[in-house]
């Protein structure tokens, strides 16, 4: 895992405008629990691209990591709104 994130690291500050280094790098910090790291790479992503769900659930699963339940359902349907599905997660 450490070797995936330090990919994305280097590919997200070479490359600040693609969205989905950012994204991948999120879920990276998601898997690895460390969420305070994911937060900032899933909103940079979201600036980048606010239509895209898979980050907005993504960044539900921040919110339910950090306990709050509230934000992570209000995101969760953000996700589902814009057309997430969880048998097709990369769809946009």
């Amino acid at each position: 895992m450490d070797f995936g994130i330090s990919v994305f690291v280097k590919l997200s500050h070479e490359n600040p405008q693609i969205r989905d280094a950012w994204v991948f790098l999120g879920y990276g910090y998601l898997m690895k629990n460390e969420p305070e790291k994911a937060k900032p790479a899933l909103e940079k992503a979201i600036d980048l691209d606010p239509v895209f769900p898979a980050t907005y659930y993504l960044l539900g699963k921040y919110y339910e990591t950090i306990k709050d339940t509230t934000r992570a359902q209000k995101t969760y349907d953000k996700a589902k709104e814009l057309g997430f599905d969880e048998n097709n997660p990369l769809k946009s």
